[in-house]
């Protein structure tokens, strides 16, 4: 996406990145996605009586790590701009921190 000045996309250029032509292409993507996280709720009740959290919490970044990697080797994932390395590293370490204490 070109965008306009400052990086910005466009009003058009936003909306053809989504597919409103097609809604139920959205449906059993947003369907698995609640599947998923919802199953992972009771999975963890279950696996914290043989693991302990930390082991885990490491588990669940592994799986992250190797359901991201096709997609960033395929070059589906664009490179930060080195502005905004530092705001991202507070936003992974926060979040993931935040997230994995909190669950």
């Amino acid at each position: 996406m070109a965008g306009r000045p400052g990086g910005r996309p466009s009003e058009q250029e936003r909306r053809a990145a989504i597919d409103t032509d097609h809604p139920g292409r959205t449906a059993p993507p947003l369907g698995l996605t609640a599947l998923l996280w919802g199953s992972a709720f009771p999975a963890i009740s279950l696996a914290l009586t043989g693991y302990s959290p930390g082991s885990i919490a490491l588990l669940r970044l592994a799986v992250a790590v190797l359901a991201v990697t096709p997609a960033v080797l395929a070059g589906r994932v664009r490179v930060l701009r080195r502005s905004d390395v530092p705001r991202m590293a507070l936003f992974g370490v926060t979040g993931m921190t935040d997230y994995q204490l909190l669950l």
